[in-house]
């Protein structure tokens, strides 16, 4: 018997996705739009946001759009400080805000706004398995992480309407070293996968949502890396690379959360392309 995951992004509608969103930074596309800046001159064969920290764990609640959005702030924070101390971020205020304490799912920019209107604490002053989901966050649990804001980058009702021009803009995304929140059509074939390239979901279940945290190839076949909020028992340390086709065939849509020190012009997006090619010059040395 194949064990059965929480799910719970709810697929954002068309009215949500054509708002008003609060752009701060350049998305990849507006960028090559307004500055005719090649980004596919810049990104490199394979990219992984490192080091990645622990993704929060949804094991009792179908928070799945907390937890990637979670580690896509952490991530996005530091872009220019990848040295830094890892920081985990609590999840449950966040679900409880976006659901009024129903564990019904959430949309993942209802999330999104969440963190820029509220934030949330550190998961050690509202630990996972300590608190539910109606829990009052602590007094001493001060919500002072917030992101500046956000951007979609592709979004598809259509399933199997995902088109390789938005896997081309998720992966410019992440070779800008911003990490992409995605959600994806996933089922039994999700659930049963341990190791090695997974592939297009078969049996679909429900909607879920993960992060992207780099792309790349194995055993011949091209991908993205995400990191998912099963446990570390589930995939590879609780990850998985999927390959193009999965993108094409299950991907729903994908959002770009900002925080502080996240790339906001072409003079960022240029000097962290000169820091990498002087990275990879070093570890050839």
């Amino acid at each position: 018997m194949v064990e059965e995951y929480p799910l719970g992004l709810i697929p954002t509608p068309v009215y949500r996705a054509a708002r008003p969103r609060p752009e701060l930074a350049y998305s990849a596309k507006r960028m090559v739009d307004e500055s005719g800046f090649s980004i596919a001159k810049m990104m490199p064969d394979e990219c992984m946001l490192v080091p990645v920290p622990p993704t929060a764990m949804s094991q009792r609640y179908n928070d799945c759009t907390t937890c990637a959005s979670a580690l896509a702030f952490e991530l996005s924070r530091r872009v220019k400080r990848p040295y830094e101390k890892p920081m985990e971020y609590a999840t449950l205020p966040l679900y409880w805000d976006a659901t009024h304490g129903m564990n019904k799912g959430a949309y993942v920019d209802q999330v999104l706004d969440i963190l820029i209107e509220s934030g949330t604490c550190l998961a050690t002053d509202m630990p996972y398995g300590d608190y539910g989901i109606k829990s009052p966050v602590p007094e001493s649990a001060k919500r002072f992480y917030r992101i500046r804001g956000y951007y979609n980058v592709f979004a598809k009702w259509d399933i199997g309407k995902t088109s390789r021009a938005d896997l081309f803009w998720v992966k410019a995304e992440l070779a800008l070293g911003r990490p992409v929140i995605v959600g994806w059509w996933v089922g039994k074939d999700w659930f049963a996968h341990r190791r090695g390239v997974l592939g297009v979901e078969t049996r679909r279940i429900g909607a879920h949502a993960m992060c992207a945290v780099g792309y790349g190839n194995q055993d011949g076949v091209t991908g993205l890396y995400l990191r998912n909020s099963w446990s570390p028992g589930w995939g590879e340390d609780g990850g998985a690379f999927v390959c193009d086709e999965a993108f094409n065939a299950d991907a729903i849509e994908g959002w770009v959360p900002l925080a502080g020190r996240s790339v906001t012009s072409l003079s960022d997006v240029i000097e962290v392309y000169v820091q990498a090619q002087m990275d990879e010059h070093r570890s050839r040395e």
